[in-house]
């Protein structure tokens, strides 16, 4: 039975190996084991002496596994550890092998083999995040260990994913504390954009005249969230800066900025639909109930809250020991719950930008129909389609910002997923994932100022008074 004296775990292979050990002799055997992938080691005999005082250069003895060494004319119905003999006998130059249980060295005449019992699981132990494989050096120190990742993870622990829409900003957010807080204050001047912008909206959206119809209460739904997602944003540049997560404030500030962002993607879908509803359905008193818009942004709200339920559970911290800090992580213990994710954040995306762009295209066609039937043949359909589209392309704005913001941002995930990232790289997808929360900074420019309705509605605030009349 092979008794592990010392374990150590490196990178690559070492130049050198030092080791003082206490008794008279040193260890009989040296055995090292390479990860050449996540699944199946190759061993190593790395010396084979009984002596006080080891000092050599050797080059190791692979040790094959013996299931690619037996061959298959013989006896099936014999187990393979009797047939372990044969393999020396037949190889002359086979100096070791291995399978799951032991260690096997030929004899000098190779007319016998020396099985050793070992246990595989020796070296292993259970830190790293998202399935990378953990490999434990001194057994006698918790944090000497490495962690083999497969090719989309990377960190120390593998608790960074590379796949499309799974970058975060702990995985994006390093270098240098000086550029983390550069990135703070671009976070704090964009949440402050969106603060004035947001209370713009707020004060218009609140008046009794936009609250009697459907659309005016997603709108102050949207504008609500808006700001909450700045706000989370805000709070998870400064969790990461200053690496002070705790595990209450991992899971709600990544779980509510994922939530009430996509929230206002939705909500924003729901406005075009009660629009077109209204286009075809005019008499119905139910889309014309202000309280059904507010039941269903309810209802969203909910239904988003629990999609995002996973990464309330899943969202843990790790302790950066080099740093002194800790570091708010996603670890999904299976690749289905990643795939889920990964999908579930490119539909969030869009569906709400498919669904707004061809609720508002079949709203212009359907007012162009109606318009050239009170005309008559004074104006050809074309002519109607064309003016109606120059009158109504303020419906346009906020779904080609939205998806224009997220768009690089879409793209860069796709194009460097599974890549190492270089400094400009990250830069570059930090500058993206800012971009895409440009809709909720600037709410007051989408919604209001584009529409003469709420543009007036404004005007009649206090603020609205003031803002015209420096204007």
């Amino acid at each position: 039975m092979l008794l592990i004296q010392h374990q150590r775990v490196t990178y690559g292979f070492p130049s050198a190996i030092t080791y003082n050990h206490p008794d008279a002799y040193a260890p009989y055997l040296g055995v090292l084991k390479v990860y050449e992938d996540l699944v199946r080691p190759v061993y190593f005999i790395m010396y084979l002496l009984h002596q006080s005082e080891i000092n050599i250069t050797t080059s190791p003895e692979r040790c094959p596994h013996a299931s690619s060494l037996l061959h298959t004319a013989i006896d099936q119905s014999v187990p393979d550890v009797f047939k372990y003999h044969h393999i020396c006998q037949n190889d002359a130059k086979r100096f070791c092998f291995h399978d799951e249980n032991y260690l096997c060295i030929c004899q000098p005449s190779h007319y016998r083999t020396e099985c050793f019992g070992h246990n595989i699981q020796l070296d292993h132990c259970d830190n790293c995040l998202s399935g990378g494989k953990c490999i434990q050096g001194d057994r006698n120190h918790h944090n000497d260990f490495i962690c083999l990742c497969s090719s989309c993870q990377q960190g120390l622990r593998c608790e960074f994913s590379l796949q499309p829409f799974s970058f975060t900003l702990d995985s994006l957010l390093s270098g240098s504390k000086e550029v983390k807080v550069v990135y703070v204050s671009i976070a704090l001047l964009i949440f402050t954009i969106g603060l004035f912008n947001n209370f713009f909206s707020f004060v218009t959206f609140k008046r009794p005249s936009p609250r009697k119809f459907g659309t005016g209460n997603y709108l102050l739904v949207v504008t609500c969230f808006n700001q909450v997602a700045l706000l989370c944003l805000l709070l998870k540049f400064i969790e990461v800066t200053f690496g002070i997560s705790t595990p209450v404030s991992c899971k709600i500030i990544s779980f509510s900025l994922s939530a009430f962002t996509r929230s206002t993607y939705w909500l924003t879908s729901w406005i075009t639909i009660d629009r077109l509803l209204i286009m075809f359905l005019p008499t119905s008193r139910t889309l014309k109930n202000p309280h059904l818009a507010i039941g269903i942004s309810g209802g969203t709200s909910i239904i988003l809250l629990l999609i995002h339920t996973h990464e309330m559970i899943y969202y843990t911290i790790i302790q950066d020991h080099s740093a002194g800090s800790s570091v708010c992580v996603i670890n999904f213990k299976t690749s289905l719950l990643s795939t889920y994710n990964r999908i579930s954040t490119l539909i969030h995306y869009v569906v709400p930008f498919f669904i707004q762009v061809i609720c508002i295209t079949l709203l212009i066609f359907q007012a162009a129909r109606s318009r050239v039937k009170t005309m008559g043949a004074r104006m050809t359909f074309g002519q109607v389609l064309k003016n109606q589209f120059q009158i109504q392309k303020e419906l346009y704005i906020t779904p080609i910002i939205i998806v224009l913001s997220a768009l690089p941002q879409t793209i860069l995930t796709f194009s460097l997923a599974c890549t190492s990232l270089a400094h400009w790289q990250r830069h570059t997808l930090l500058g993206a994932y800012l971009l895409s929360y440009a809709p909720q900074a600037f709410g007051f420019i989408l919604y209001v100022l584009p529409s003469t309705t709420y543009k007036k509605e404004f005007a009649k605030t206090s603020i609205g008074k003031s803002y015209f009349k420096l204007a």
